[in-house]
């Protein structure tokens, strides 16, 4: 039956197992508009707001979520949907709607697997608005020695010491980090957190600026498909590199054409993959 809830599902299946994430994006678009209005299309939908997200696609995300939102879904469903609909907010810099999705997670599923994750978002969004009374006993319970998201707690708590112009703790924060969990990635930036410490006042967040462009033309769950596709633009000349990014537990591999200093530069070359080449494509910043 080529329609329907169990098409769906299958769809959905058949997704998960496609190593090419832009067929797996095509699939979980038909499965959800198969399945358009149940707690299958909700699933579907997740799943591909979740590959837009890793593609750094944060706004189509949010959309899909967004457009599917009184949709029904399952009781394991709905924890997860609040988070991912909060992560893209956070991104999106919508701290306070983000916030109040990890609140619901957090109060509605406290033993849930992103419980913990929920608070630690929560946190953030509180610290970056101000209600540093709110955030600072949530950062210090999850920085207990051993808990899942300590050396995460820790780098979100020394950040919120920062803006509020608390050098010495912000440094002792930092230090702590680097000493306990040295293998965490947080650890790997905090030397260079702690050399631009102020001395004196605190440095207002500056807004993030790209250095250079690059034309992202696929997206593969295992690293051999995407070296290989690499591997032929480069023998056309283009300057092909594979990326890895984490997402959830795992890795996901993005092939991108560049860097370029301009945005119009890479549009151009855009331009050449898709007449040329037939490729799916996005700028990205860097």
């Amino acid at each position: 039956n080529p329609h329907g809830r169990r098409a769906a599902q299958a769809l959905i299946e058949e997704a998960a197992l496609e190593d090419d994430l832009t067929k797996a994006a095509a699939a979980l678009r038909l499965a959800r508009g198969e399945a358009s209005g149940t707690d299958v299309g909700s699933a579907a939908a997740l799943e591909l707001a979740r590959l837009d997200y890793a593609q750094e696609r944060t706004e189509s995300a949010l959309a899909t979520l967004d457009a599917a939102d009184d949709w029904p879904k399952s009781d394991e469903l709905q924890p997860e949907w609040l988070y991912w609909k909060a992560q893209c907010r956070f991104v999106l810099k919508g701290f306070q709607r983000a916030r109040d999705d990890f609140q619901q997670l957090a109060a509605g599923w406290p033993k849930h697997p992103r419980a913990q994750a929920a608070l630690l978002g929560q946190a953030e969004c509180d610290s970056v608005l101000k209600a540093y009374d709110r955030a600072e006993p949530v950062f210090k319970a999850l920085a207990k020695p051993g808990a899942p998201f300590a050396a995460q707690a820790l780098w979100g708590w020394a950040g919120m010491k920062v803006r509020q112009g608390d050098t010495a703790s912000a440094r002792q924060l930092y230090t702590r980090l680097k000493s306990e969990y040295p293998a965490s990635f947080e650890a790997g930036s905090v030397d260079e957190r702690l050399a631009a410490l102020p001395t004196t006042a605190p440095i207002a967040s500056p807004t993030p600026v790209a250095q250079h462009y690059a034309v992202q033309v696929g997206a593969f769950s295992h690293k051999t498909s995407a070296d290989k596709l690499a591997a032929h633009l480069r023998q056309r000349r283009y300057p092909a590199q594979v990326q890895a990014r984490r997402l959830d537990g795992r890795t996901l591999y993005l092939v991108k054409v560049g860097p370029y200093k301009r945005r119009d530069l890479a549009q151009k070359q855009a331009l050449r993959l898709e007449s040329k080449e037939k490729l799916p494509h996005r700028i990205s910043e860097e």
